[in-house]
Protein backbone atom coordinates (compact mmCIF):
# COMPACT_ATOMS: atom_id res chain seq x y z
CA UNK A 1 0.00 0.00 0.00
CA UNK A 2 1.32 3.22 -1.24
CA UNK A 3 -0.33 6.62 0.66
CA UNK A 4 2.47 8.66 0.62
CA UNK A 5 3.02 7.80 4.56
CA UNK A 6 5.29 6.90 5.64
CA UNK A 7 6.15 3.00 6.90
CA UNK A 8 6.06 1.78 10.48
CA UNK A 9 9.26 2.82 12.24
CA UNK A 10 9.67 -0.85 13.22
CA UNK A 11 7.87 -4.48 11.88
CA UNK A 12 8.68 -7.57 14.19
CA UNK A 13 7.85 -11.27 13.67
CA UNK A 14 7.70 -13.38 16.78
CA UNK A 15 7.45 -16.68 17.93
CA UNK A 16 6.32 -17.84 21.05
CA UNK A 17 6.68 -21.74 21.89
CA UNK A 18 4.24 -23.28 23.94
CA UNK A 19 4.42 -26.91 25.63
CA UNK A 20 2.26 -29.14 24.32
CA UNK A 21 2.09 -31.48 27.40
CA UNK A 22 -1.46 -29.50 28.83
CA UNK A 23 -4.45 -31.06 28.16
CA UNK A 24 -6.52 -28.03 30.43
CA UNK A 25 -7.89 -25.19 28.14
CA UNK A 26 -7.31 -22.87 30.86
CA UNK A 27 -4.06 -23.24 31.56
CA UNK A 28 -3.72 -22.96 27.99
CA UNK A 29 -4.41 -19.61 27.65
CA UNK A 30 -2.97 -18.60 31.00
CA UNK A 31 0.86 -20.35 29.85
CA UNK A 32 0.23 -18.61 26.31
CA UNK A 33 -0.39 -15.12 27.75
CA UNK A 34 2.33 -15.29 30.38
CA UNK A 35 5.23 -16.33 27.82
CA UNK A 36 3.55 -13.74 25.30
CA UNK A 37 3.87 -10.59 27.61
CA UNK A 38 7.48 -11.93 28.71
CA UNK A 39 8.08 -11.88 24.77
CA UNK A 40 6.72 -8.67 23.81
CA UNK A 41 8.04 -7.23 27.07
CA UNK A 42 11.66 -8.19 26.14
CA UNK A 43 11.40 -7.36 22.03
CA UNK A 44 9.77 -4.35 22.40
CA UNK A 45 10.99 -2.13 25.60
CA UNK A 46 14.25 -1.14 23.50
CA UNK A 47 11.65 0.27 20.92
CA UNK A 48 9.40 2.66 23.01
CA UNK A 49 10.56 6.22 23.04
CA UNK A 50 11.59 7.78 26.63
CA UNK A 51 9.16 9.52 27.94
CA UNK A 52 6.16 8.25 25.81
CA UNK A 53 3.10 8.76 28.23
CA UNK A 54 0.36 6.55 26.21
CA UNK A 55 -0.02 4.12 23.49
CA UNK A 56 -2.64 3.27 21.30
CA UNK A 57 -2.87 -0.53 20.16
CA UNK A 58 -4.70 -1.99 17.13
CA UNK A 59 -5.42 -5.62 17.37
CA UNK A 60 -6.21 -7.17 13.92
CA UNK A 61 -8.22 -10.68 13.39
CA UNK A 62 -8.60 -10.50 17.13
CA UNK A 63 -10.90 -13.20 17.80
CA UNK A 64 -12.31 -13.49 21.20
CA UNK A 65 -9.08 -11.48 21.94
CA UNK A 66 -7.49 -13.65 25.08
CA UNK A 67 -4.62 -11.10 24.74
CA UNK A 68 -6.23 -8.22 25.78
CA UNK A 69 -5.75 -7.78 29.13
CA UNK A 70 -2.48 -8.81 28.32
CA UNK A 71 -1.68 -5.69 25.86
CA UNK A 72 -3.04 -3.41 27.73
CA UNK A 73 -0.72 -4.12 30.99
CA UNK A 74 1.77 -4.59 28.81
CA UNK A 75 1.57 -1.16 27.35
CA UNK A 76 0.68 0.52 30.23
CA UNK A 77 4.46 -1.28 31.77
CA UNK A 78 5.92 0.52 28.47
CA UNK A 79 4.70 3.51 28.93
CA UNK A 80 5.49 3.12 32.86
CA UNK A 81 1.89 3.50 33.98
CA UNK A 82 0.90 5.70 30.96
CA UNK A 83 -2.55 5.44 29.46
CA UNK A 84 -3.74 2.56 27.10
CA UNK A 85 -6.55 2.38 24.35
CA UNK A 86 -6.77 -1.06 22.84
CA UNK A 87 -9.12 -1.43 19.45
CA UNK A 88 -9.87 -4.82 18.02
CA UNK A 89 -11.64 -5.96 14.87
CA UNK A 90 -12.46 -9.44 13.97
CA UNK A 91 -15.34 -10.27 11.48
CA UNK A 92 -16.75 -13.11 13.25
CA UNK A 93 -19.78 -11.69 15.17
CA UNK A 94 -19.77 -14.38 17.74
CA UNK A 95 -15.83 -13.76 19.11
CA UNK A 96 -16.69 -10.25 19.41
CA UNK A 97 -19.14 -10.45 21.49
CA UNK A 98 -17.49 -12.71 23.58
CA UNK A 99 -14.36 -10.18 23.44
CA UNK A 100 -16.98 -7.65 24.29
CA UNK A 101 -18.25 -9.22 27.54
CA UNK A 102 -15.64 -10.94 28.62
CA UNK A 103 -13.04 -7.63 28.88
CA UNK A 104 -15.95 -5.27 29.03
CA UNK A 105 -13.84 -3.60 32.51
CA UNK A 106 -11.10 -2.97 30.05
CA UNK A 107 -10.49 0.46 27.69
CA UNK A 108 -11.07 -1.60 25.00
CA UNK A 109 -13.49 -1.51 21.86
CA UNK A 110 -13.95 -4.13 19.65
CA UNK A 111 -15.49 -4.20 16.09
CA UNK A 112 -16.91 -6.54 14.14
CA UNK A 113 -15.48 -5.65 10.68
CA UNK A 114 -13.06 -7.53 8.19
CA UNK A 115 -9.17 -6.53 8.67
CA UNK A 116 -8.86 -5.65 5.28
CA UNK A 117 -11.29 -3.13 5.81
CA UNK A 118 -10.15 -1.53 8.94
CA UNK A 119 -9.16 1.55 6.39
CA UNK A 120 -12.74 2.28 5.97
CA UNK A 121 -13.03 3.45 9.54
CA UNK A 122 -11.85 6.86 9.24
CA UNK A 123 -13.14 7.55 12.91
CA UNK A 124 -9.88 5.78 14.54
CA UNK A 125 -7.11 7.86 12.75
CA UNK A 126 -3.63 6.66 12.28
CA UNK A 127 -2.00 7.14 15.11
CA UNK A 128 -1.61 3.74 16.24
CA UNK A 129 1.39 2.99 18.17
CA UNK A 130 1.19 -0.62 17.70
CA UNK A 131 -0.77 -2.86 15.40
CA UNK A 132 -0.97 -6.63 16.75
CA UNK A 133 -1.42 -9.36 15.07
CA UNK A 134 -1.94 -12.41 17.03
CA UNK A 135 -1.09 -15.48 14.65
CA UNK A 136 -0.84 -15.71 10.75
CA UNK A 137 -2.38 -19.08 10.15
CA UNK A 138 -2.37 -18.53 5.92
CA UNK A 139 -4.83 -21.23 5.62
CA UNK A 140 -6.60 -18.43 3.86
CA UNK A 141 -4.16 -17.96 1.42
CA UNK A 142 -1.18 -15.23 1.45
CA UNK A 143 -2.11 -12.52 -0.43
CA UNK A 144 -5.51 -12.01 2.17
CA UNK A 145 -2.48 -11.60 5.04
CA UNK A 146 -0.97 -9.36 3.14
CA UNK A 147 -3.74 -6.94 2.91
CA UNK A 148 -4.20 -7.31 6.57
CA UNK A 149 -0.55 -6.26 7.30
CA UNK A 150 -0.50 -3.40 5.01
CA UNK A 151 -3.75 -1.91 6.20
CA UNK A 152 -2.44 -2.27 9.78
CA UNK A 153 0.72 -0.43 8.62
CA UNK A 154 -1.78 2.11 6.90
CA UNK A 155 -3.22 2.61 11.12
CA UNK A 156 0.92 3.35 12.43
CA UNK A 157 2.32 6.33 13.17
CA UNK A 158 5.56 6.79 11.54
CA UNK A 159 7.60 5.23 14.35
CA UNK A 160 4.72 2.97 15.29
CA UNK A 161 5.27 -1.07 15.32
CA UNK A 162 3.77 -3.56 13.37
CA UNK A 163 4.10 -6.90 15.61
CA UNK A 164 3.42 -10.60 14.15
CA UNK A 165 3.15 -13.28 16.17
CA UNK A 166 2.98 -17.04 16.03
CA UNK A 167 1.88 -18.33 19.35
CA UNK A 168 -0.60 -20.82 19.02
CA UNK A 169 -3.71 -19.49 21.66
CA UNK A 170 -5.93 -22.94 23.13
CA UNK A 171 -8.35 -23.00 20.07
CA UNK A 172 -5.44 -23.15 17.65
CA UNK A 173 -3.21 -25.43 19.37
CA UNK A 174 -6.45 -28.01 19.81
CA UNK A 175 -6.97 -27.78 16.22
CA UNK A 176 -2.79 -28.44 15.37
CA UNK A 177 -3.55 -31.53 17.54
CA UNK A 178 -6.30 -32.72 15.32
CA UNK A 179 -4.51 -31.69 12.35
CA UNK A 180 -1.38 -33.69 13.16
CA UNK A 181 -3.21 -36.56 13.91
CA UNK A 182 -4.99 -36.92 11.09
CA UNK A 183 -2.10 -36.00 8.81
CA UNK A 184 -0.56 -38.40 6.15
CA UNK A 185 2.82 -39.98 5.66
CA UNK A 186 4.40 -37.10 3.28
CA UNK A 187 7.14 -39.76 1.67
CA UNK A 188 6.03 -42.22 -0.72
CA UNK A 189 6.96 -45.38 1.26
CA UNK A 190 4.99 -43.95 4.09
CA UNK A 191 1.92 -43.64 1.95
CA UNK A 192 2.40 -47.31 0.78
CA UNK A 193 2.86 -49.01 3.70
CA UNK A 194 -0.24 -47.40 5.09
CA UNK A 195 -2.60 -48.23 2.18
CA UNK A 196 -0.69 -51.63 2.18
CA UNK A 197 -1.81 -51.90 5.70
CA UNK A 198 -5.95 -50.69 5.17
CA UNK A 199 -6.21 -52.99 1.72
CA UNK A 200 -5.43 -55.75 4.16
CA UNK A 201 -7.70 -55.16 7.04
CA UNK A 202 -10.50 -54.92 3.68
CA UNK A 203 -9.29 -58.27 2.67
CA UNK A 204 -9.76 -59.75 6.35
CA UNK A 205 -13.21 -58.19 6.26
CA UNK A 206 -13.87 -60.00 2.65
CA UNK A 207 -12.75 -63.42 3.94
CA UNK A 208 -14.63 -63.01 7.11
CA UNK A 209 -18.20 -62.23 5.42
CA UNK A 210 -17.10 -65.37 3.12
CA UNK A 211 -17.53 -67.85 6.27
CA UNK A 212 -20.84 -66.01 7.24
CA UNK A 213 -22.01 -66.73 3.62
CA UNK A 214 -20.70 -70.10 4.01
CA UNK A 215 -22.41 -70.78 6.94
CA UNK A 216 -25.90 -68.89 5.55
CA UNK A 217 -25.60 -71.69 2.89
CA UNK A 218 -24.79 -74.99 4.68
CA UNK A 219 -27.59 -73.82 7.20
CA UNK A 220 -29.76 -73.72 4.59
CA UNK A 221 -30.55 -69.92 5.02
CA UNK A 222 -29.08 -68.00 2.03
CA UNK A 223 -32.04 -67.73 0.47
CA UNK A 224 -33.91 -66.88 2.87
CA UNK A 225 -31.67 -63.83 3.93
CA UNK A 226 -31.38 -60.09 3.17
CA UNK A 227 -27.83 -59.07 3.24
CA UNK A 228 -26.41 -55.47 3.49
CA UNK A 229 -22.95 -54.41 3.60
CA UNK A 230 -22.43 -51.27 4.42
CA UNK A 231 -20.11 -49.19 6.51
CA UNK A 232 -20.13 -46.18 9.12
CA UNK A 233 -17.55 -44.11 7.52
CA UNK A 234 -14.77 -43.71 4.75
CA UNK A 235 -11.04 -43.02 5.01
CA UNK A 236 -8.99 -40.25 3.66
CA UNK A 237 -5.73 -42.54 2.67
CA UNK A 238 -3.45 -39.98 1.95
CA UNK A 239 -5.65 -37.64 0.26
CA UNK A 240 -5.68 -33.92 0.21
CA UNK A 241 -2.76 -34.73 3.17
CA UNK A 242 -4.91 -36.55 5.44
CA UNK A 243 -5.69 -39.59 7.22
CA UNK A 244 -9.05 -41.18 9.10
CA UNK A 245 -12.23 -39.59 8.78
CA UNK A 246 -11.28 -35.57 9.11
CA UNK A 247 -12.65 -32.86 7.34
CA UNK A 248 -15.01 -32.65 4.42
CA UNK A 249 -14.21 -34.99 1.87
CA UNK A 250 -16.14 -37.26 0.61
CA UNK A 251 -13.00 -39.59 0.69
CA UNK A 252 -14.49 -40.01 4.31
CA UNK A 253 -17.94 -40.09 3.59
CA UNK A 254 -18.52 -42.02 0.33
CA UNK A 255 -19.36 -45.13 1.97
CA UNK A 256 -20.07 -48.75 0.02
CA UNK A 257 -23.85 -49.75 0.34
CA UNK A 258 -24.26 -53.27 -1.18
CA UNK A 259 -28.20 -54.89 -0.72
CA UNK A 260 -29.04 -58.76 -1.53
CA UNK A 261 -32.75 -59.97 -1.60
CA UNK A 262 -32.99 -63.04 -2.66
CA UNK A 263 -36.41 -62.25 -4.13
CA UNK A 264 -35.24 -59.77 -6.57
CA UNK A 265 -32.97 -62.06 -8.65
CA UNK A 266 -33.49 -59.49 -11.70
CA UNK A 267 -31.14 -57.13 -10.57
CA UNK A 268 -28.48 -59.11 -8.79
CA UNK A 269 -24.70 -57.64 -9.48
CA UNK A 270 -26.13 -54.04 -10.96
CA UNK A 271 -25.03 -51.14 -10.29
CA UNK A 272 -27.29 -48.04 -9.26
CA UNK A 273 -25.53 -44.72 -10.08
CA UNK A 274 -27.98 -42.28 -7.63
CA UNK A 275 -27.31 -40.45 -4.17
CA UNK A 276 -28.41 -42.64 -1.13
CA UNK A 277 -27.47 -41.97 2.43
CA UNK A 278 -27.42 -44.12 5.31
CA UNK A 279 -30.44 -42.81 6.93
CA UNK A 280 -31.98 -44.49 3.83
CA UNK A 281 -31.09 -47.96 5.09
CA UNK A 282 -33.88 -48.47 7.83
CA UNK A 283 -36.78 -47.84 5.74
CA UNK A 284 -35.18 -50.25 3.01
CA UNK A 285 -35.31 -53.01 5.72
CA UNK A 286 -38.90 -52.05 7.03
CA UNK A 287 -40.28 -51.93 3.74
CA UNK A 288 -38.41 -55.71 2.89
CA UNK A 289 -39.71 -56.89 6.51
CA UNK A 290 -43.01 -55.39 5.62
CA UNK A 291 -43.31 -53.06 8.11
CA UNK A 292 -44.41 -49.78 8.32
CA UNK A 293 -42.35 -47.25 8.60
CA UNK A 294 -41.93 -44.84 11.42
CA UNK A 295 -42.70 -41.64 10.26
CA UNK A 296 -39.82 -39.98 12.03
CA UNK A 297 -37.62 -41.52 9.39
CA UNK A 298 -35.50 -39.02 7.59
CA UNK A 299 -34.48 -41.52 5.15
CA UNK A 300 -36.36 -43.30 1.49
CA UNK A 301 -36.32 -46.88 1.14
CA UNK A 302 -34.23 -48.31 -1.88
CA UNK A 303 -36.79 -50.86 -2.34
CA UNK A 304 -37.70 -49.93 -5.87
CA UNK A 305 -34.47 -49.75 -7.29
CA UNK A 306 -33.70 -53.60 -5.88
CA UNK A 307 -37.55 -54.33 -8.48
CA UNK A 308 -35.44 -52.60 -10.80
CA UNK A 309 -38.06 -49.84 -10.92
CA UNK A 310 -36.97 -45.61 -10.50
CA UNK A 311 -38.84 -43.76 -8.18
CA UNK A 312 -40.15 -40.60 -9.86
CA UNK A 313 -38.41 -38.37 -7.37
CA UNK A 314 -35.30 -39.13 -5.36
CA UNK A 315 -32.49 -37.38 -4.51
CA UNK A 316 -30.77 -34.89 -6.28
CA UNK A 317 -28.15 -34.48 -3.29
CA UNK A 318 -26.19 -36.33 -1.13
CA UNK A 319 -25.75 -34.55 2.63
CA UNK A 320 -23.23 -35.06 5.20
CA UNK A 321 -22.22 -33.55 8.54
CA UNK A 322 -18.95 -32.89 10.47
CA UNK A 323 -19.32 -32.00 14.33
CA UNK A 324 -15.41 -31.39 15.50
CA UNK A 325 -16.37 -29.26 18.92
CA UNK A 326 -15.26 -32.12 21.10
CA UNK A 327 -11.25 -30.52 20.04
CA UNK A 328 -12.16 -27.17 20.83
CA UNK A 329 -12.75 -25.05 24.08
CA UNK A 330 -16.62 -24.49 25.38
CA UNK A 331 -17.30 -28.53 23.93
CA UNK A 332 -17.99 -29.52 27.25
CA UNK A 333 -20.97 -26.98 27.90
CA UNK A 334 -20.23 -26.44 31.64
CA UNK A 335 -20.71 -22.48 30.85
CA UNK A 336 -23.58 -22.95 28.38
CA UNK A 337 -24.54 -20.54 27.05
CA UNK A 338 -22.02 -17.74 27.99
CA UNK A 339 -19.29 -19.70 26.42
CA UNK A 340 -20.45 -20.13 22.53
CA UNK A 341 -17.14 -20.71 21.22
CA UNK A 342 -17.68 -24.53 19.93
CA UNK A 343 -20.87 -23.83 18.32
CA UNK A 344 -18.71 -22.36 15.02
CA UNK A 345 -16.81 -25.97 15.03
CA UNK A 346 -19.43 -28.01 12.33
CA UNK A 347 -20.04 -28.22 8.90
CA UNK A 348 -22.62 -29.22 6.85
CA UNK A 349 -21.48 -30.79 2.90
CA UNK A 350 -24.42 -30.92 -0.37
CA UNK A 351 -22.88 -32.88 -2.77
CA UNK A 352 -24.66 -32.86 -6.23
CA UNK A 353 -23.72 -34.23 -9.06
CA UNK A 354 -21.45 -31.74 -10.51
CA UNK A 355 -20.67 -29.56 -7.18
CA UNK A 356 -19.87 -29.88 -3.73
CA UNK A 357 -21.28 -26.84 -0.92
CA UNK A 358 -19.41 -26.56 2.27
CA UNK A 359 -21.20 -24.23 4.76
CA UNK A 360 -19.72 -23.74 7.81
CA UNK A 361 -21.21 -22.78 11.11
CA UNK A 362 -19.47 -19.93 12.04
CA UNK A 363 -20.52 -18.52 8.49
CA UNK A 364 -17.80 -19.33 6.13
CA UNK A 365 -18.76 -21.78 2.88
CA UNK A 366 -16.82 -23.27 0.23
CA UNK A 367 -18.10 -24.32 -3.35
CA UNK A 368 -15.35 -27.08 -5.39
CA UNK A 369 -16.07 -27.49 -9.29
CA UNK A 370 -16.18 -30.98 -9.39
CA UNK A 371 -17.74 -31.66 -12.92
CA UNK A 372 -14.45 -29.54 -13.45
CA UNK A 373 -11.93 -30.71 -10.78
CA UNK A 374 -13.34 -34.81 -8.99
CA UNK A 375 -10.39 -34.25 -6.43
CA UNK A 376 -12.24 -31.00 -4.92
CA UNK A 377 -9.52 -28.47 -5.70
CA UNK A 378 -11.22 -26.18 -8.00
CA UNK A 379 -13.60 -23.80 -6.45
CA UNK A 380 -16.41 -23.25 -8.74
CA UNK A 381 -16.35 -19.69 -10.33
CA UNK A 382 -20.38 -19.18 -10.68
CA UNK A 383 -21.71 -16.91 -7.90
CA UNK A 384 -25.27 -17.48 -9.46
CA UNK A 385 -25.19 -21.24 -8.97
CA UNK A 386 -23.48 -21.13 -5.26
CA UNK A 387 -26.36 -18.98 -4.30
CA UNK A 388 -28.59 -21.82 -5.75
CA UNK A 389 -26.76 -24.53 -3.90
CA UNK A 390 -26.92 -22.86 -0.56
CA UNK A 391 -30.41 -21.99 -0.97
CA UNK A 392 -31.20 -26.20 -1.45
CA UNK A 393 -29.18 -26.50 1.66
CA UNK A 394 -30.94 -24.18 3.35
CA UNK A 395 -34.06 -25.94 2.50
CA UNK A 396 -32.69 -29.24 3.25
CA UNK A 397 -32.12 -27.93 6.99
CA UNK A 398 -35.33 -26.49 7.53
CA UNK A 399 -37.63 -29.74 5.85
CA UNK A 400 -35.45 -31.99 7.95
CA UNK A 401 -35.51 -29.97 11.27
CA UNK A 402 -35.96 -32.12 14.24
CA UNK A 403 -39.54 -32.15 15.25
CA UNK A 404 -39.54 -34.62 18.16
CA UNK A 405 -40.36 -32.04 20.94
CA UNK A 406 -43.50 -30.77 18.46
CA UNK A 407 -45.24 -33.22 18.11
CA UNK A 408 -45.77 -32.92 14.25
CA UNK A 409 -45.13 -36.26 13.06
CA UNK A 410 -45.74 -38.26 16.11
CA UNK A 411 -49.21 -40.27 15.88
Amino acid sequence: MDDGKPKAGLVMSLIATTSSELSQPQNMIQEDMAKLKSLLQDSLSPHVAAGQKDMRILNLACGRCDEAETLIQLGSDLTQGGAVEMVGADIRIREIRQARETHSHLPADFLIEDATKISEHKQLGDDFNMVFVRHQNFWHGQELWKKIFDQGIAKLRPDGMLVITSYFDVEHRLALRALEAATAPTDEDGLREMRAQYYGMISDVDQQLGRVWEALRELGQWENTIVIVTSDHGEQLGDHGMVQKMGWFEESFHIPLIVRDPRSPETAGSIVEVFTEAVDVFPTVCELLALDVPRQCDGRSLRPFLAGEVPEEWRDAAYWEFDWRFFTPGRDGAKWPQDRRSVGHQLTVRRSDDVAYVQFADGEALVYDVSADPTWRTMLDDPERAWAEARSMLAWRAQHTDRTLTGTFLP
